[in-house]
């Protein structure tokens, strides 16, 4: 499916189908989460994350790691104000895959919540270290 609105903040919702860097999930019409590609010619890739990342956005964003499957990215949570077990197997996922091909799937800013999520896993370091 296409767009379903393209604001003219930067950011992007889509169907969860939709490509990464038009990539949001909805539910019951309101987007559960939003997230931008911000792109660096230089340096990594920026999933700028905002919402809530749980099952129904996982999706969503697994769809937008897959297609920065080929770069470092670095997920920019800032903006996300929870985070379950379903959309953090999603990062560890795509980390695991772009370590396979000699990339990084790296983490920034969290908010509190998402942030004790990822002490508590264990994997805040691993996915903050350089």
């Amino acid at each position: 499916m296409g767009l379903a609105d393209t604001g003219s903040d930067g950011w992007h919702a889509a169907l969860p189908e939709a490509p990464a860097h038009v990539a949001a999930s909805e539910i019951d019409g309101r987007a559960a989460i939003r997230i931008r590609v911000v792109e660096d010619t230089t340096g990594p890739v920026t999933l700028v994350v905002a919402g809530e990342l749980d099952l129904a956005a996982a999706s969503a964003l697994r769809v937008a790691l897959h297609e920065q499957i080929d770069r470092d990215v670095v997920l920019d949570l800032q903006g996300v104000v929870f985070l379950d077990s379903t959309a953090l197997g999603v990062i560890l996922a795509a980390a695991r895959r772009a370590a396979e091909s000699g990339h990084r799937v790296m983490v920034c800013d969290p908010q509190p919540g998402p942030r004790r999520v990822l002490e508590l896993t264990g994997v805040l370091d691993f996915l903050t270290s350089a």
